[in-house]
């Protein structure tokens, strides 16, 4: 009986050291989430700016024929299909990368 009482406050002993170390374990999980909760709110001002920024700029006039470099499949209905080496004439370029353009002669 005292061999079992001995071995149950072993296994307690043990419970609680554990139990500690996952309480340390969590309270610093619990900082880092902080921490990148509060980099990330960071970021997203940040990039919140640089949209603003790109948004306030004025686009390039061009008017120019150009050649595509490479191949372009539209995703939304005010896109066109390019192929590597047609003639396309580019009225507009702007910040975004986005340009005004339509097929070339």
């Amino acid at each position: 009986m005292e061999r079992e009482a001995a071995s149950q406050r072993a296994i307690v002993a043990d419970l609680l050291t554990r139990n500690s170390i996952l309480e340390l374990q969590a309270s610093s999980l619990r900082g880092e989430v902080e921490s990148l909760t509060d980099k990330i709110s960071n970021l997203m001002t940040e990039m919140d700016k640089l949209r603003a920024q790109i948004q306030s700029r004025s686009p390039t006039i061009l008017n120019d024929f150009m050649l595509a470099v490479g191949n372009f499949n539209p995703n939304e209905p005010d896109e066109i299909e390019l192929v590597a080496g047609c003639e396309v004439f580019v009225a507009m370029l702007f910040a975004d990368g986005w340009a005004s353009v339509c097929i070339g002669r």
